[in-house]
């Protein structure tokens, strides 16, 4: 519905073709050429097909737009103008949704200590310090507020490539042509979070490649930390994939591989475990122990609590009261 309210907004627009765009993420993703004798021009139509694609959502939701551009300039390589639009649209990772134009910048530099940090942990096959240092270096490139994060990424990118490539000559790492259809994923992040969340599952990826124990190792340990320090939300493995930058599948098998067990199994075991702390107390009540443990139904908890322990919740209480009560008289 969306494409189609897009494309016929700029039916009434002269000029103005849809393209095929290299690794979008999603259908929401779209490459329009707009033919205009200056680059004013130009953004004056992407005005004017947002305002119509927004004029035709207005009632029902607040829709955000956001458009890239790039250099004018007609002789260009075409992927390369799609190379510069995407990299100003990335600027909506720090402004709101808008026009944005090219401009061309060089990539900052890596920080010292993050290459002392990344080649140091890579030599000594320390793989949950590697994503450790590239998350703070990456954090580092956007509190900067850098025009866009795109060139800065590309560099790190590039330099893990090289120490993994150096340090694990004989491992089988990604081909290297790999580089650059990541980097035309990261061009159409729409958020922090989302940039960071394609780059680290990658790098994750090498890393398995590279130090398959310590990162298998790694994320199961950050996973398993995760579910106990989040327990009481509604959880799902794809919140905690998110989390520990790898995908659902991935996560699912490792869990399986580590703990002989299966996600929910885990969540659950920790969910219980919880419970039969809270149940010692007496005066607690069933649905509030339910709540505080990460079930909205009392019933469903008490199901559960029962497959698991087999003991309805308020018999096991009463166990466990009694108990401590003839533990105080002896």
């Amino acid at each position: 519905m969306y494409r189609k309210v897009i494309y016929e907004a700029a039916d009434a627009i002269e000029d103005l073709y849809f393209i095929p765009a290299s690794s979008p993420l999603d259908g929401f993703n779209m490459l329009i050429g707009a033919g205009a004798e200056t680059p004013e021009a130009a953004g004056g139509k992407l005005d004017t097909l947002a305002a119509a694609v927004r004029a035709f959502w207005s009632d029902s939701i607040k829709l955000q737009i956001s458009f890239g551009l790039s250099a004018a300039g007609g002789t260009a390589p075409f992927r390369a103008l799609e190379r510069e639009a995407c990299s100003a649209l990335s600027d909506r990772l720090f402004q709101r949704s808008g026009i944005y134009r090219f401009a061309s910048m060089a990539a900052p530099p890596l920080s010292v200590q993050a290459k002392t940090s990344l080649q140091s942990a890579i030599e000594v096959g320390d793989a949950d310090t590697v994503l450790s240092a590239l998350k703070a270096e990456l954090l580092r490139f956007f509190e900067g507020n850098a025009a866009s994060p795109i060139p800065a990424a590309e560099g790190l990118i590039q330099f893990l490539y090289a120490q993994l490539a150096k340090s694990y000559p004989s491992a089988s790492l990604p081909l290297s042509n790999r580089i650059p259809k990541l980097v035309e994923k990261l061009l159409w992040s729409r958020t922090k979070e989302q940039f960071l969340q394609l780059l680290l599952t990658e790098m994750n990826e090498w890393l398995g490649t590279v130090l398959p124990e310590q990162a298998e190792y790694g994320i199961v340990a950050l996973a398993k930390s995760f579910i106990h320090a989040r327990f009481a939300e509604a959880l799902n493995i794809g919140d905690v994939a998110a989390a520990v930058y790898v995908s659902p599948s991935h996560l699912s098998r490792l869990f399986r591989a580590r703990t002989n067990a299966t996600f929910l199994e885990y969540l659950t075991n920790v969910r219980v475990e919880e419970a039969k702390k809270r149940l010692a107390d007496p005066k607690a009540k069933i649905y509030d122990i339910a709540a505080q443990v990460g079930y909205s139904d009392w019933k469903h908890f008490s199901r559960i609590f029962k497959e698991a322990t087999g003991y309805h919740p308020s018999d096991y209480r009463d166990r466990i009261v009694g108990m401590q009560a003839a533990e105080t008289d002896i």
